[in-house]
């Protein structure tokens, strides 16, 4: 059996390329993605859409093998499957593609480079046996729905159907035993990040240096000192700090620092479950827990980042979580084990990635820190990856703070390269080659 997903719209499908699969018509849709390795620090106003392209995807469920049969609306040269450990034979015949893929998985085809490439997400044939008339249920059907920012209390199930695509975002803030479940689409481009905008809640009031957001949080919160632990002291590395002091104060910290919403942002929480469901062209943060316990994501795509700052999954001194048979695509760190003021009185420990394909467009792949705000990063395993793009380090210990990293292996990690891929670029203006 095989079940492919239904466009909401005609403007939603790509015309890059014609796809049947098992000889019946199948409709990619198009994301916008990074087109270029080109960052800068925030200057107040969102990237250059000159520096984005558009890419397609196609999302189906399968219990069967599937032959995806594919033609290009241009010419082309050559042309790959991602990744190359799949070993997945290619016939190219007058300018059709045709291939087979003989399990789920995450695969990307791409002609002369990366650029506009087709990604192929194929699902297990799983039935979530999710009620729509049940107790603390979410559920969105086939269609578009606008909700703006979901905030999840205990004990809820939201689910996202294939055919639906979701604008909206998820908040979860002291919670815990929530469900994430669908293979439909989260969709953060209904958000326009704004310099007030913060990327996390953290205790910037004892950030060291002078940042942008330090500087700015400085000026507007110089009398605010109930709001954050210690607002008139400086950050002394070591003796941790407790930003979370119930859900009633944390949320007038989200109002003050109003956080970017688009994606999912789990605070304090327990026994969270995120499976099958496509996270979509997120403001910042794509998906970001701070002192959680027991996250797991399975299945999950990443697609469409191409915004500043729109990192992937990072874990914020949090323990017993798992990233497994899910797809990263993102422009800035696309895995992230970390830490941070406000959340330092917990360690970072007891986290699995693995068998996760990676594109990175900018920054790093697979990443321990920069933010390393906690005592303790241990028992830490990267197993059976695929990084098929990746920009600056792929495997990378970054300790700028006090943290004991110990405990850490990398498994199996398969590193792909292309004569196309380039430079990443740095810029200080927007007109900097």
């Amino acid at each position: 059996m095989i079940r492919t997903t239904t466009p909401t719209s005609t403007n939603a499908i790509s015309r890059d390329y014609e796809v049947t699969v098992n000889s019946q018509p199948a409709f990619p849709l198009k994301t916008r993605v990074s087109a270029m390795p080109y960052n800068r620090l925030w200057p107040g106003y969102q990237r250059p859409m000159e520096q984005s392209e558009e890419a397609s995807y196609l999302s189906l469920s399968a219990d069967e093998p599937v032959t995806l049969r594919i033609k290009p609306s241009r010419p082309f040269t050559s042309a790959v499957v991602r990744p190359l450990s799949e070993g997945i034979a290619i016939q190219v015949e007058y300018g059709v593609i045709t291939f087979t893929l003989s399990r789920v998985g995450q695969y990307t085809l791409e002609l002369d480079g990366p650029h506009t490439a087709l990604h192929v997400f194929v699902d297990p044939m799983v039935n979530f046996d999710v009620d729509p008339t049940g107790d603390r249920i979410l559920y969105f059907g086939a269609g578009e729905h606008h909700v703006g920012q979901l905030d999840l209390e205990d004990d809820t199930t939201v689910y996202i159907d294939r055919d639906a695509v979701v604008y909206g975002a998820i908040l979860a803030v002291g919670r815990k035993n929530i469900r994430i479940l669908g293979h439909g689409a989260l969709d953060g481009g209904w958000e326009e990040r704004k310099t007030e905008n913060f990327l996390l809640a953290y205790d910037f009031a004892r950030a060291p240096g002078e940042s942008w957001e330090v500087e700015q949080m400085r000026a507007r919160f110089a009398t605010a000192g109930d709001l954050f632990p210690t607002l008139d002291a400086s950050y002394v590395p070591g003796t941790g700090s407790v930003l979370y002091r119930g859900r009633e104060h944390f949320y007038r910290i989200l109002e003050a620092m109003k956080p970017v919403q688009s994606g999912i942002h789990l605070y304090a929480c327990q026994n969270v479950e995120i499976s099958g469901i496509i996270l979509r062209d997120s403001a910042g943060l794509t998906a970001t827990q701070a002192g959680c316990e027991g996250i797991v994501y399975d299945g999950v795509k990443l697609i469409g980042m191409w915004r500043y700052n729109s990192d992937g999954i990072d874990f914020y001194n949090c323990r017993h979580c798992t990233v497994k048979n899910s797809f990263l695509r993102t422009f800035d760190d696309t895995i992230g084990i970390k830490g941070q003021i406000g959340w330092d009185t917990e360690n970072t420990t007891d986290i699995l990635i693995e068998n996760c394909v990676v594109w990175n467009d900018w920054g790093h792949s697979l990443e321990f820190g920069a933010d390393t705000v906690v005592s303790e990063i241990c028992r830490i395993t990267f197993r059976d990856c695929d990084v098929i793009h990746h920009a600056h380090a792929v495997l990378d210990i970054k300790n700028m703070d006090r943290a004991h990293i110990h405990d850490v292996r990398f498994e199996n990690i398969r590193v792909e390269y292309s004569a196309y891929d380039r430079e990443p670029q740095y810029q200080q203006r927007d007109d900097m080659p």
